[in-house]
This record gives C-alpha cells, sequence and structure tokens, in this order.
C-alpha cells in the first residue's frame, strides 16, 4: 500500500506542477489546445428585439468582472474586447473558442470602418466548425478595415462554465498547427488503445479470465469518450447536434468510469471482497450509469443540477476505489502495488476535474482534457498489470499440476518399494 500512496502522491505533485507552469513556458507543442491570443469578453442578458449596432455601441451595459455562469442559463450578448488586428490574404484570422451547450450561436464581426458581417448558426451549423480538441472556430471575413470587436448572440446557453469561454484569435497557420498536434496526440491514444483491446482480446480467447473482458470493455469505452470528446465525431457526422455531442460525451464518460470500476473488481482476488463491498461497488456501478443516462435526457431541462448531480455522483465514486485499496491492504493482495501505480493519474486528474467544475481551480484545456490522458496512462498500465498476474496464475497452475502429479505417483507406487500398490 505505501508504493501505491507514495505513487498516487508523486503523480500529484508532478500533474499540479504542470499546470502550475504558464502556458508560454510550456513547450510549444503543449500550447496547441489553446493556440493564439487570448480575448477578454464581457456579457449582458439579451431581450427580444435587440439590435446589434444599438448593443455594440452600449458598451457600459456590459458587465466585465462578475463571472459568467453566475447569469444562470438563457440567452446573452457577448463583447469582446478591442481586437485591433486586420484579417489579410496572406495572415487569415480566426476566432476559437471552447464548445459549449449552446442551442444557437451568431458572431458579428465588427470593423473600425463601421461595417458588421454577420455568421449564425445553429447546434448543427456548430458541428460543422469544430476543430480538433472541440473547438469552435470561426474565420473572420477579409477586409480591408481591422476588426473592432467580436460581438456574439447566444441563445439557449446552458452557462455551465460560461457562455464563452477561452476566446482566442488565432492565424490560420496557428490553427492549422494546433489541428495537426492534436491529430497526432489523438492518433497516438488511439493506436495504443486499439493495440491493448486487440492484444487482451486475443489472449481472452483463449484464456478466457474474466478481468481481461473487463479491461476489454474499459478500453472500448474510453475510445469511444475520446472519440465524442476530442471533435472527431462532429468530423465524422458533421450533421449531428452539438448538443448531442455534448449528451453523448457526458454519457460514455460515465460508461468509461463504470467499466473502470468494474475492472477494478475483477482484477483483484475474490477473497478481498466482501459482501458489503461487492455491494457497494454494484451500487456504484449503477449510479454512474444512471447519472449518465440521466444527463443525457434530462439536462436540457435543468442543465445545473444535472451537472452538480453529475459531478456529486463522481466524487461518490472515491468511496469505493479507497473501500477497494483498504481491503486490498488488509487481505494482503498481491496486486495492490500494481493498482496504486496504474490507477494514481486517473484518481488525482478526476478529483482536480472535479475541484475545476466546482469552480475551486481555474480552468484549463490540458485540465479539461485530463481524463482522457490520465485514462489512457491507466490502461497501458491495467495492461502490464494483466501481464502480471496472467504470470502468476501461470505459476500456480504449474505448481497445482505438479502436485497433482506427484499425488497421484504416490497413490499409484509405494513410497517405500517403488512397486505399483495394485
Amino acid at each position: 500500500m505505501t508504493r501505491g500512496l507514495v505513487t498516487l502522491l508523486g503523480f500529484a505533485v508532478a500533474l499540479a506542477a504542470f499546470f502550475a507552469i504558464p502556458a508560454h513556458a510550456r513547450p510549444p507543442g503543449w500550447s496547441a489546445g489553446t493556440t493564439g491570443r487570448p480575448v477578454a469578453t464581457c456579457i449582458r442578458r439579451a431581450a427580444p428585439g435587440d439590435d446589434p449596432r444599438a448593443i455594440a455601441r452600449d458598451l457600459a451595459a456590459f458587465d466585465c468582472i462578475t463571472p459568467q455562469k453566475q447569469f444562470g442559463s438563457g440567452d446573452f450578448w457577448v463583447i469582446s474586447e478591442p481586437v485591433g488586428e486586420r484579417s489579410r490574404s496572406r495572415r487569415p484570422l480566426n476566432a476559437r473558442m471552447l464548445s459549449l451547450w449552446q442551442e444557437r450561436v451568431t458572431l458579428h464581426v465588427l470593423y473600425t470602418d463601421g461595417r458588421i458581417q454577420t455568421m449564425s448558426d445553429d447546434a448543427v451549423g456548430l458541428t460543422k466548425r469544430i476543430q480538433l480538441g472541440a473547438i469552435v472556430e470561426y474565420p473572420i471575413p477579409r477586409l480591408r478595415a481591422p476588426v473592432d470587436r467580436l460581438l456574439w448572440k447566444v441563445e439557449g446557453s446552458s452557462n455551465l462554465y460560461a457562455v464563452i469561454r477561452n476566446l482566442r484569435i488565432a492565424t490560420a497557420a496557428e490553427s492549422y498547427r494546433a489541428n495537426l498536434f492534436m491529430a497526432a496526440l489523438y492518433a497516438a491514444f488511439g493506436g495504443l488503445c486499439i493495440a491493448l483491446l486487440t492484444y487482451n482480446l486475443a489472449l481472452w480467447t483463449t484464456l478466457r479470465y474474466r478481468f481481461q473482458l473487463a479491461y476489454a470493455a474499459m478500453v472500448a469505452a474510453l475510445m469511444a469518450y475520446a472519440f465524442t470528446s476530442s471533435g472527431a465525431l462532429a468530423w465524422a457526422m458533421p450533421d449531428i447536434s452539438n448538443v448531442f455531442r455534448l449528451r453523448l460525451n457526458y454519457l460514455l464518460l460515465t460508461v468509461t468510469a463504470a467499466s473502470a470500476l468494474w475492472f477494478a473488481r475483477t482484477f483483484f482476488e475474490e477473497h478481498v471482497f466482501g459482501p458489503r463491498l461487492r455491494l457497494l461497488i454494484r451500487a456504484s456501478i449503477a449510479a454512474l450509469l444512471v447519472s449518465g443516462v440521466g444527463f443525457a435526457i434530462f439536462a436540457p431541462l435543468a442543465p445545473k443540477i444535472a451537472h452538480t448531480l453529475y459531478n456529486c455522483v463522481f466524487v461518490s465514486m472515491l468511496l469505493p476505489i479507497v473501500a477497494i485499496v483498504i481491503s486490498a491492504w488488509r487481505n494482503r493482495s498481491n496486486f495492490l502495488w500494481l493498482f496504486g501505480i496504474a490507477w494514481a493519474a486517473p484518481i488525482v486528474a478526476g478529483c482536480l476535474r472535479v475541484l475545476s467544475g466546482f469552480g475551486v481551480l481555474p480552468w484549463s484545456f490540458w485540465l479539461d482534457n485530463s481524463t482522457l490522458m490520465s485514462m489512457a496512462a491507466e490502461a497501458l498500465l491495467s495492461s502490464i498489470a494483466i501481464t502480471y498476474r496472467i504470470r502468476l496464475l501461470s505459476q500456480e497452475r504449474d505448481a497445482a499440476v505438479a502436485a497433482e502429479t506427484v499425488a497421484r505417483r504416490l497413490a499409484d507406487l509405494d513410497p517405500l518399494t517403488g512397486l505399483l500398490n495394485r
């Protein structure tokens, strides 16, 4: 248990140190998810009959101090700080923001000469604008005048975190490099998962250990979650609603967590699990699945309540994990240290992400994607742990076969004379 706790603490310190590094001090590739220049925004509620030109002139009505999520759900106007750049043919600009729960988004690009260029998208149109990393990108029209400000009208915003989040102005070249980096990252992750899934399914067809099937289910669910959260689903199916993609993303995250808990249940020896612990694990898996399905169905009715309940269920997942670790330690499991090493990353990353969801920690692109990276590390390390356990099971089987052979000889031969008993 000590080795597992040391590993958990070490990973927590390393992860916290990484997020404490300023974005400009990180290696160039690591800033691909937050490429471009950050732009501050201000917000006000929308009313029927609002005119974009009048709204843009009335800057005093915008709130630039209060966090956007405190305004609740509904329809809003969001205006950026002065941009002061021109989108040129040789250096076209893009407005990039995080994909959020929005029914319709209308972007008004305000130029210094008074002209306005407007782009409007419903939830399906937003899907067509998604880039890898679940970033919504708008190309800024190229005119002779510089861009003054960007003005959004967002309708049907759940506003769980913000109405417009992580707004950045990036060049087309920066956007291309960001997509290229994220494509390489997700491709490497997908290749790793496919290799692990194929290898363990091939072993399962021969060995038929239950923990191999649970592991395969966990990896498959993780791949499905990555497919939705990365934005790749929007590229594969551009005609689906972005809101549907987000609902599916939440559902698959709970399926991934539930399958990971099932894998933990099957990975340890059977004597580790008493009746109460088995019941706790079954109840936790059921709660995860119910919360995922419930969020996907009822989130449009009460998004903040559904999101809070969803986060609370994920927090409660720590209870069965701690119970498993304590029971494995008390029962002297041979696999506790492997479990500690493999699960250090997802446990710490999950706690940090829940704290971010409750507003305790500031938002970060890589913290938002930490579930994917930590579960990839867990899948790889768990595959090594599975190999180790199969090796121990093979040794136990060989020892049992040898003992059976000796017993048969003792039964058939007289130990003193070596003659057959019959």
